[in-house]
């Protein structure tokens, strides 16, 4: 009985290399899982910031005596002006809330914040926030 030989791969070698290469492809879909993930984390932001920006635009064009009943303190569908959700074009995100506050508030003087939230993917609590002040 001679030695043999064989050429080509062990039994072993083989696992092994499935293993390695299971590995590797399960990293693969991993990245690619987070990258959507981060992707819609961005959308949703952009999507916030869009309706920050609409409720900004608005809130500069309004006469400073009409700022408190046009934009009410607080998350608010009422008033003389449309709701916010019309503002913005409606509230897309989940759980969405548009918040105008009156930090600083005078006779002359008066900062405006206007605040988003919203649950974003699993459920996290993102805000996002603008301020802006107005002179009479």
């Amino acid at each position: 009985m001679g030695k043999s030989n064989s050429k080509g791969f062990t039994f072993i070698e083989i696992l092994i290399a499935l293993l390695v290469l299971t590995v590797a492809v399960a990293a693969v879909f991993e990245a690619h899982r987070q990258l959507n993930r981060f992707s819609e984390i961005n959308r949703q932001q952009n999507t916030a910031l869009d309706h920050l920006q609409s409720m900004m635009e608005m809130i500069q064009a309004q006469a400073f005596a009409n700022l408190a009943t046009n934009f009410p303190a607080g998350v608010a569908n009422k008033g003389s002006a449309p709701s916010y959700n019309d503002i913005v074009g409606g509230l897309t995100l989940t759980n969405e809330q548009i918040t105008v506050t009156y930090p600083t508030a005078t006779a002359i003087l008066r900062e405006v914040v206007v605040t988003v939230q919203w649950n974003g993917p699993e459920g996290r609590l993102f805000t996002r926030s603008l301020s802006t002040m107005r002179v009479e």
